[in-house]
């Protein structure tokens, strides 16, 4: 087997283990779930009635029902409310929120350890000169619980314990261009749910909204592991897309192998009976993706106009999630969303328009705004 053919089986066992880990203890799902907010999130409830009574109502939530409406809401919930997002952790001796990014170390302490921080990033602080500031990537569904901080890993890890903690099936989505989320079987339809950006079925908004180049996108429950690609991308049939997928495995064939591999270890769960029926399940959506492969464009309906939502404006600019970065792409005039980020500067205000070395907008050393060919660039 190749090095990234090994390396992409790896990361599906890690998946797996993920998954795993959310059904461990009855005790933590139990307490997670009584963290829902239930009656602010269930359909017929008499505290829902609209948007200016309840903040997880929206005016798109005519299209859900049952289930898949109380997944959208239960996403919203977890956005707003449980989780926080960090760009860059406080300075842990002053509190100074102007820290910077020094690198990384293996886990040291003993809450590390026992928390599975797969690493810990390290930061120094400009204002106070500390250097000691830490940001542990925990793994532990539990510690993630008592934390509820991080980036997409930590939240797609979590909203996974919580849809499970309901009662839902769930899978934890690997996208190998640095981005997880999840899906939910909401009847006989696996739904994606992204608790980053608070929001579920819109397949299209990676490709379409975020303009990533996808290459593999694998799904992983407790019982299957599926290569869902195709559900995210209209160009799947494309050379530059098949190119890409051939830097993260050797072949289409090492890639359902190693697929079909991590399923056989599955399978060993389960009773005859049960195997059949989730093969049965498999085939089914097996044929739904690969109807997916021959569509070469999003339909109207499901576009999606925006750019990524969580994540600081730099950021989101470095890893081309902004949805900006599609406009280099063609020439003709496409007007987009106003990437609106509040920030209140401290002393007096000092602004820099496109200084040397970077392009943008600078208010009081915070770049509040990335210049990019074909568009203007403002701060209010």
């Amino acid at each position: 087997m190749e090095e990234k053919d090994r390396k992409f089986f790896d990361r599906i066992c890690s998946a797996i283990a993920t998954v795993d880990a959310w059904d461990a203890d009855p005790l933590l799902l139990q307490e997670c779930r009584l963290m829902i907010p239930f009656s602010s999130l269930m359909e017929d409830s008499g505290f829902v009635s609209s948007e200016e009574n309840n903040r997880y109502v929206r005016e798109d939530d005519f299209p859900y029902s049952g289930n898949a409406l109380f997944l959208k809401r239960l996403a919203l919930f977890f956005q707003k409310d449980v989780m926080i997002w960090v760009n860059n952790p406080p300075c842990s001796n002053c509190g100074s929120t102007d820290t910077e990014y020094q690198g990384i170390r293996g886990p040291e302490s003993l809450e590390e350890r026992e928390g599975q921080a797969g690493r810990v990033e390290m930061y120094s602080c400009r204002a106070c000169s500390h250097k000691a500031t830490t940001f542990p990537r925990y793994n532990s569904v539990r510690k993630l619980l008592q934390e509820r901080k991080g980036r997409c890993g930590e939240y797609a890890n979590l909203f996974g314990l919580y849809c499970r903690s309901v009662g839902f099936e769930t899978r934890y989505v690997s996208d190998w261009t640095d981005h997880v989320w999840i899906e939910v079987l909401v009847g006989d339809e696996w739904i994606m749910a992204d608790s980053c950006e608070g929001t579920i079925n819109k397949p299209a908004m990676y490709e379409s909204g975020w303009g990533k180049k996808l290459n593999y996108i694998v799904g992983t429950s407790y019982d299957a592991v599926v290569d869902v690609t195709s559900r995210y991308t209209r160009k799947f049939q494309e050379i530059d897309f098949q190119d890409r997928r051939r830097k993260i495995t050797s072949s289409e064939y090492a890639g359902e192998s190693a697929i079909q591999e991590a399923n056989k270890r599955i399978r060993q769960r389960f009773n005859k009976a049960r195997e059949d029926e989730l093969n049965h399940r498999l085939k089914q959506e097996i044929s739904i993706l690969q109807k997916y492969k021959a569509l070469s464009e999003w339909t109207e309906l499901e576009e999606h106009d925006r750019g990524r939502i969580s994540g600081s404006l730099e950021w989101k600019v470095s890893r081309k999630e902004d949805g900006k970065s599609k406009v280099e792409e063609t020439s003709s005039p496409i007007v987009r969303a106003l990437q609106v980020e509040q920030f209140h500067p401290v002393g007096l205000v000092e602004i820099s328009v496109f200084p040397k070395d970077q392009e943008g907008i600078i208010v009081s050393g915070a770049n509040c705004d990335i210049g990019m060919p074909g568009c203007i660039s403002m701060v209010v």
